[in-house]
């Protein structure tokens, strides 16, 4: 479905009154990873890292620095306007902030009618009879149709927002933080509703998310990223249970435990996320980890793969070097 072939994004930093190029931030810088058909994959990192930044250039909403990405095998990068614009039928994005992504000005009716206008699908009886079909599968009632944003809850605008990404088929969603401005329990009712969406329809997705949580209850794999580079990339059951790069298993000791007899050692991460403006030389995230090697600030580590659909990208994990997991999910 999607393939992401060393995606870079940066973004220009001009100064002085004629404006010159002084240097870049690395937001996303050289990452790759595959979607398969039906498949949902997550992608996890600390607020900075490039994670929303790599789903919108994913999607060419913004321009890319180099890189490659095939959607059905058709590179999204080379295509002129008109071609990409027929194609943004089946690529469809869920924003963060739901209110934020709806005109204010315009009612429910009118803005999930405003993609099959722009699209020039259907007559207007059958663009009527799609936003009362697409409203009803994600649990809104017709009468909703004529009320404007404001008048509805967090939940149920999240819930515009899904409707609105699917009311052209898309064949590709992803999601951006979409239940990070929601409370716990609708949080829960929007990600079954977007995974019984999914059977439904047969959409792949990709979630974008700092909340491990969502990524476990959803998604077939894992991406972690750390400062515009993917670390590690692992089927969820196997990253949960046993994550080998030292930064995944520093975020998922913060996860909470849902069991009060149970005690998670936490592992506390020493200084600050370094500037993309700098990135440090060799692994990006050796300032910080508490197993660092020689050759870790002088080396950028490649991505190996592991085995059973795992790859990882650390020194810990070289060739001819002996390593025993320091994880562990409880003490």
């Amino acid at each position: 479905m999607l393939e992401v072939r060393n995606l870079v994004k940066h973004f220009p930093v001009r100064k002085g009154w004629l404006q010159r190029v002084k240097g870049a931030v690395h937001a996303v810088d050289g990452i790759s990873f595959s979607l398969k058909n039906h498949e949902t994959l997550g992608i996890v990192g600390e607020s900075g890292c490039g994670k929303s930044t790599a789903g919108r250039t994913i999607l060419r909403l913004i321009e890319p620095t180099s890189g490659e990405v095939f959607f059905r095998g058709r590179d999204i990068f080379r295509m002129e306007h008109r071609e990409l614009k027929a194609l943004r039928r089946e690529m469809q994005i869920i924003f963060q902030d739901p209110y934020g992504s709806l005109n204010p000005r315009l009612t429910v009716s009118r803005i999930l009618e405003e993609p099959l206008l722009t699209h020039k699908m259907g007559t207007r009886a059958e663009r009527r009879r799609a936003v009362e079909e697409v409203l009803e599968r994600v649990g809104l009632l017709p009468e909703h149709m004529h009320r404007f944003p404001h008048e509805f809850s967090g939940g149920q605008r999240q819930r515009i927002m899904i409707a609105r990404a699917l009311i052209l088929k898309p064949r590709l969603i992803i999601g951006d933080e979409p239940v990070s401005a929601l409370d716990v329990s609708v949080q829960a009712q929007i990600l079954n509703l977007l995974g019984r969406l999914q059977r439904e329809a047969g959409f792949s997705l990709v979630i974008i998310s700092h909340d491990l949580g969502v990524i476990r209850y959803i998604c077939h794999r894992v991406a972690v990223m750390y400062l515009g580079k993917i670390v590690e990339l692992a089927p969820a059951d196997a990253l949960y249970r046993e994550p080998l790069h030292p930064y995944t298993q520093a975020l998922l000791s913060a996860v909470p435990v849902p069991d009060p007899r149970r005690r998670r050692q936490r592992i506390v991460l020493a200084g600050d996320v370094p500037s993309p403006l700098h990135p440090p030389s060799g692994c990006r995230f050796h300032p910080r980890c508490p197993r660092r090697l020689d050759v870790c600030p002088r080396e950028e580590p490649p991505m190996r793969d592991m085995g059973d659909g795992r790859r990882v990208a650390c020194h810990l994990h070289g060739e001819g070097r002996l390593w025993e997991p320091s994880w562990s999910g409880a003490a």
